[in-house]
């Protein structure tokens, strides 16, 4: 959704065709927003990646996005979107964490200078 022309509209059938192939929708927000994010995460793709991540902080802003109150900024309309199957899947709320795919991109060097990862970091 980033580059090209579609949006969120276009992202709704692209999902649907890659879920009924057991292929994984990964989606590119255009930016790393509340309201992107909300959006996207309605539509109920299996990961979603947030463009230009450069530091620890816009990395926690990202990540608070998907997560629902009370635990972030994101509230819960799971009975009337696709991703909890319009309000069938009764477990939704419980499990969306460990089933959905968080990708934060960096893309500067700024940003790749400051991660910090695994045991043999120093």
């Amino acid at each position: 959704m980033e580059h090209g022309h579609g949006g969120i509209s276009d992202a709704l059938p692209c999902i649907r065709a890659l879920v009924s192939t057991n292929t994984a929708a990964i989606l590119r927000l255009p930016e790393s927003s509340a309201t992107w994010a909300k959006k996207t995460l309605d539509l109920g793709p299996q990961g979603i990646m947030f463009p230009m991540i450069d530091s620890r902080k816009s990395t926690q802003k990202a990540v608070s996005y998907y997560r629902f109150l009370p635990n972030s900024v994101r509230g819960s309309t799971h009975t009337i979107v696709q991703a909890s199957d319009y309000g069938i899947n009764e477990g939704y709320l419980s499990n969306y964490e460990e089933a959905l795919l968080i990708v934060c991109q960096v893309e500067s060097k700024e940003g790749v200078k400051k991660i910090h990862g695994g045991a043999f970091n120093h």
